[in-house]
C-alpha cells in the first residue's frame, strides 16, 4: 500500500522505491490539501510526498525555495525521469523545481499544476486580511451556504467571526486566531516572492488541472508560456472547490490516466540534442584547434577579436552556451556545461592535444572542461583564462534578486559600450519582466550595442543565460595537474561582477592553490573591451608560446 511522506521524512525512504514517486508541493495557507484523501483515490499504486511551503525558512525567491526542495527530491530519487505537482502557490514552485531539474540535465516527465494562479496575476496578489484568509479556508473547507457566506461580508473584527464561524461549526473549537494571524504572515510572504518570479519556458509535459470551464482564461497565459506541451484537465463544475471529496475522485483519476505506464514515444529534448560547437574560423587541419567558452549570457560572437589576433593559420570553436536561442534551458551547474562542452570537443576534434580558452565566466566551464579531460588521460596545452575570477561556491548563499541581474548586467555592458548608462536596479524594480526586457532593450540602442530596429525578444535568451550563470556556484573538485595562463585587463575597476575586483594579488595566490603550474600578464582594456584585437597583443604573444602556434 502506498504511504505519503512529510519533506522531513522523505529521507527514510529514498532509492530503494521501485516506482517513481509524485512530489506534491503544498499550497501556502494552512497545508490542507488533502493529500491521504487523493492518495486513497488514486488507481494506481505510486507513492507520494508532500513539500511543504514553510514560511519561516527565510527564504527570497521562489528559486532558493525550489532548490532547497529538488535537493530533498534528489536524496529521495537520485535520478529521472520526475514527477512533481503543486497546488495553488505551490505550483510556482512546482515549476520551478521542474526547470532547475531539467537544468541539471534531468528528465521531467510529468509536471502537474493543480488550480495554479495566473502567471500574469501580478497586482491581484496584494496582501491579505485575517478576515480574507479565514474566507479562503471557509470556502476550500466547506460549500457555504448563502447564509453562512454573509458571515465573513459583515463588518466584523476576526475575533467576532472567529466565534461566528465556530458557532455554526464551520471551524473545530481548538481553532485559534494565533493559527490565521500565521496563516496571514506566510500567506503574504511567499505571495511577496511569487511576485518576483519569472516564467521561462520549460520542455516538459505540464498538466494544468482547473474546476470548471469558467477557469479556462487562466489557460491562456499558461499556453504563452508552456506551449504545444501543457495538457488541459478541466475538473467538475465552476461553482466547486479542489477539496470537496467529488472534485478529489475527479483529480485523482485525471492524474493517475496521465500517470499510468504507456508504450508512448519519449521525444528528446533540445537540451538532450544541444550540439554547442560553433566553428569561427578555419586554419591548417594538422594543427589543434583552439576551443573558446564566453563569459555569462554572452554567445560565441565574442570572441571575433581574437579570431582575428590569433590568425588565419588557427582553427578556432566557440563552445555556445546552452539557452542562447531562448528556449532551450540553460545548464544550471558548471561540470554539466562542461561535460556538454567536452561532447561538442572530442566530435570535431577527438585525440587531442587541447587548446581551451575561457572568457569571465566561461573560464570556469574551460577549466572544468581541462579537469574533466585530464582525468579522461588526454593530452592538455596550457588553459587559458581571460579575467575569469577564482572560483567560489560563496554564490550558493547570495542568490540575485531579478532587478539586481538587470543592474549587474547594465554594468558590464556600460564596460563594452564605454559609456555611462543611467539605470540602476530600482528601475527594473516591480516591473514585469516583458517591462524590464523592452527597459534593457531601450539602454542597448542608446549605448550603440543594438540597431534601433532590434527587438526585446532577442534579449530573451542572453538576459536567461547570464542570470543562470551569475547566480552559480563552483568549486573544482580536483587540483588541475597541469598550466594555466591568466590574463588580466589592466582597467580593473567594475569586473567581471560589476563591482570593483578584489586585489589581483589574491587571486593570482588563490589560482595558484588549483593548479600546478601558474602564471599571469596584463593586457590593455576593462573586463569587457580586453577582448578586442588591438588589446590582445600581449596575450597573443603568450598564448603562441604556450600553445607553439604560428602567426
Amino acid at each position: 500500500m502506498s504511504t505519503a511522506h512529510d519533506a522531513d521524512a522523505m529521507l527514510d525512504v529514498g532509492a530503494s522505491l521501485s516506482v517513481a514517486p509524485l512530489f506534491l508541493v503544498s499550497e501556502i495557507v494552512g497545508d490542507t490539501f488533502p493529500h491521504f484523501d487523493l492518495l486513497r483515490n488514486l488507481q494506481i499504486d505510486i507513492p507520494i510526498h508532500r513539500l511543504v511551503i514553510d514560511e519561516s525558512s527565510g527564504v527570497r525567491l521562489i528559486e532558493e525555495l525550489a532548490a532547497n526542495y529538488r535537493e530533498i527530491m534528489q536524496r529521495v530519487q537520485p535520478k529521472g525521469p520526475y514527477r512533481v505537482a503543486g497546488y495553488s502557490f505551490g505550483a510556482i514552485v512546482a515549476y520551478e523545481i521542474a526547470a532547475q531539474l531539467v537544468g541539471n540535465d534531468e528528465e521531467v516527465e510529468f509536471l502537474g499544476l493543480i488550480d495554479a494562479p495566473c502567471p500574469d496575476a501580478g497586482g491581484e496578489w496584494g496582501k491579505l486580511s485575517e478576515l480574507e484568509v479565514l474566507r479562503l479556508y471557509l470556502e476550500s473547507m466547506h460549500t457555504l451556504a448563502p447564509e453562512q457566506r454573509t458571515v465573513l461580508d459583515r463588518s466584523m473584527d476576526i475575533e467576532q467571526a472567529l466565534v461566528q464561524c465556530k458557532t455554526l461549526g464551520l471551524v473545530p473549537e481548538e481553532f485559534t486566531i494565533c493559527q490565521i494571524e500565521a496563516w496571514v504572515t506566510g500567506f503574504n510572504a511567499i505571495r511577496a516572492i511569487a511576485l518576483e518570479y519569472q516564467f521561462l519556458p520549460i520542455p516538459v509535459s505540464s498538466y494544468l488541472f482547473i474546476v470548471g470551464e469558467a477557469a479556462r482564461e487562466r489557460t491562456l497565459h499558461w499556453k504563452s508560456i508552456v506551449g504545444e506541451r501543457l495538457h488541459i484537465e478541466v475538473i467538475g463544475r465552476a461553482d466547486a472547490h479542489i477539496w470537496q471529496q467529488q472534485m478529489l475522485e475527479s483529480l485523482a483519476r485525471a492524474i493517475s490516466r496521465v500517470l499510468r505506464p504507456t508504450d508512448r514515444h519519449v521525444h528528446r529534448s533540445i537540451e538532450q540534442e544541444y550540439n554547442a560547437a560553433v566553428l569561427l574560423q578555419t586554419g591548417r587541419p594538422s594543427s589543434p584547434p583552439i576551443f573558446c567558452f564566453p563569459g555569462a549570457g554572452a554567445s560565441v560572437a565574442c570572441f571575433l577579436g581574437f579570431v582575428e589576433a590569433i590568425g588565419e593559420q588557427t582553427t578556432v570553436y566557440g563552445i555556445q552556451p546552452r539557452g542562447l536561442d531562448g528556449i532551450a534551458v540553460p545548464h544550471a551547474r558548471v561540470e554539466l556545461a562542461a561535460a556538454n562542452g567536452i561532447r561538442a570537443i572530442k566530435r570535431t576534434w577527438p585525440g587531442g592535444p587541447y587548446r581551451l580558452l575561457g572568457h569571465s565566466f566561461g573560464g570556469w566551464i574551460a577549466f572544468e572542461v581541462a579537469c574533466q579531460l585530464k582525468a579522461m588521460g588526454a593530452d592538455l596545452d596550457a588553459v587559458v583564462l581571460l579575467d575569469t575570477e577564482t572560483p567560489t561556491l560563496s554564490r550558493a548563499a547570495t542568490r540575485l534578486r531579478g532587478y539586481e541581474i538587470f543592474e549587474k548586467l547594465i554594468r558590464l555592458l556600460e564596460q563594452e559600450s564605454n559609456r555611462k548608462i543611467p539605470l540602476t536596479g530600482t528601475d527594473f524594480k516591480r516591473k514585469v519582466y516583458a517591462e524590464q526586457l523592452n527597459l534593457l532593450l531601450q539602454a542597448m540602442i542608446g549605448a550603440d550595442l543594438l540597431p534601433r530596429s532590434s527587438t526585446a525578444t532577442i534579449l530573451r535568451g542572453m538576459v536567461r543565460v547570464f542570470a543562470a550563470n551569475v547566480n552559480t556556484a563552483y568549486r573544482p573538485s580536483v587540483r588541475f595537474q597541469g598550466r594555466l595562463l591568466l590574463v588580466r585587463p589592466q582597467d580593473s575597476a567594475g569586473g567581471a561582477s560589476g563591482a570593483v575586483k578584489p586585489d589581483c594579488g589574491h587571486r593570482e595566490r588563490s589560482w595558484e592553490d588549483l593548479v600546478d603550474r601558474f602564471e599571469s600578464i596584463e593586457v590593455s582594456g576593462n573586463h569587457m573591451r580586453m577582448l578586442r584585437s588591438n588589446n590582445l597583443g600581449l596575450a597573443i604573444e603568450s598564448i603562441r608560446r604556450h600553445w607553439s602556434v604560428g602567426a
